[in-house]
């Protein structure tokens, strides 16, 4: 029975990471897996030995401020390495942690792959040159990703992204409205999944929303991240007095996407979950005053959104740091009423989707996991 370590710190990883597990045990049952994840990995039969909800740090002050915590995991991840009979290890995304951790893998024998690549087009392209050193296989999701890969001499292979294999909604149109009592048109809210990004986005996202809304009848739903507690949530509507017209939604995100006239979304795997729906939005995202400089003076990125990024240029609104107050984005929105102007970034959208492969990633992604994996 093959032992593999497996590991994501965030909750786009663990949903990753679940459905790529769940995919691998659909053809060798026998594997067992252990690691680092959430929900999604455990659902998965994946042995969780530390649940990312105690991993959600955003910001360099705050990774400094649990570093101790993080050295453990990492040494107590290291200590049942050691003791079990490890074939392989799974990495996905989550650089700060996993390259460190690839390192001590690499020192003992156990071949290390990586599914879903650390941002080095946007401001690691540093960490190329240790990616190649350490890392037996690169597994990406991106397509411009493989040729920066490629073009180094690191092992790679272009996969597609799994959002085109799971990305959808649970429910029909009326059967979601029906659910959670929604009438009129409603504006999606996707404030982040960490809490820290919620408690900073969400109060702005409710002012910009009541701004916009003075002489309409939206209604706002707001997608709330199944591990940030909803008392967060509520209060900033209460504090906006917008209870009356504001809705929660658990887990049925891609609902609260796909049937919104549009959506303000926090930057991150988020904005590709909204192309692939073809649902227009506006990216927003603030964070401390040290990582914003810190993040601008180690790179050249022109825009944030992993959306933009596939087109090739800001295809899609951003407000970021300064720039997102609730004044700016109550204008943004009253723009997506523009029809034309609409129309115009759900072209762009349908472009993006269309770059980003074809249906049956997972299954690829599997496919060669297993492969490594009959090699040991």
């Amino acid at each position: 029975m093959k032992s593999v370590l497996i590991v994501a710190g965030e909750p786009s990883g663990d949903l990753q990471g679940g459905h790529l597990v769940q995919k691998i045990k659909e053809r060798t049952p026998e594997v067992n897996f252990f690691g680092l994840g959430g929900d999604h990995m455990a659902s998965a039969s994946v042995e969780i030995i530390e649940d990312i909800s105690n991993l959600a740090f955003m910001g360099f002050a705050e990774v400094v401020r649990h570093l101790p915590y993080i050295l453990r995991v990492k040494r107590d991840l290291l200590k049942l390495v050691d003791s079990r009979r490890v074939s392989a290890a799974v990495l996905i995304d989550y650089p700060g942690f996993n390259l460190s951790l690839a390192k001590a893998l690499k020192k003992r024998g156990i071949p290390v792959i990586y599914y879903i690549s650390p941002q080095v087009w946007a401001w690691g392209r540093q960490r190329i040159k240790k990616i190649k050193r350490l890392v037996k296989k690169m597994l990406v999701v991106l397509p411009f990703e493989e040729p920066l890969y490629r073009g180094a001499g690191v092992p790679v292979e272009f996969v597609g992204h799994p959002f085109l294999d799971f990305v959808k909604p649970h429910l029909s149109e009326d059967e979601f409205r029906k659910r959670f009592n929604l009438q009129g048109r409603y504006v999606a809210i996707l404030p982040g999944s960490r809490q820290q990004e919620v408690t900073r986005h969400l109060p702005l996202m409710m002012s910009a929303f009541s701004l916009f809304n003075r002489d309409k009848d939206f209604q706002i739903v707001i997608a709330r991240a199944p591990h940030i507690p909803k008392q967060i949530y509520t209060e900033a509507i209460e504090k906006a007095k917008l209870s009356s017209i504001a809705t929660v939604v658990d887990r049925f995100v891609w609902d609260v996407v796909k049937y919104s006239e549009f959506a303000v979304v926090s930057s991150g795997s988020a904005t590709l979950e909204c192309a692939v729906l073809g649902t227009a939005m506006i990216i927003v995202y603030r964070t401390s005053w040290l990582t914003y400089h810190l993040v601008r003076a180690l790179s050249d990125i022109r825009f944030i959104g992993l959306a933009n990024f596939v087109y090739g240029k800001k295809v899609i609104p951003e407000l970021i740091q300064a720039n997102f107050t609730a004044e700016n984005l109550s204008l943004y929105m009253e723009r997506m009423l523009d029809i034309r102007y609409r129309k115009e970034m759900l072209l762009h959208l349908s472009v993006i989707k269309e770059r980003l492969g074809t249906p049956g990633a997972v299954e690829r992604a599997a496919r060669i996991i297993i492969g490594e994996l009959n090699e040991r």
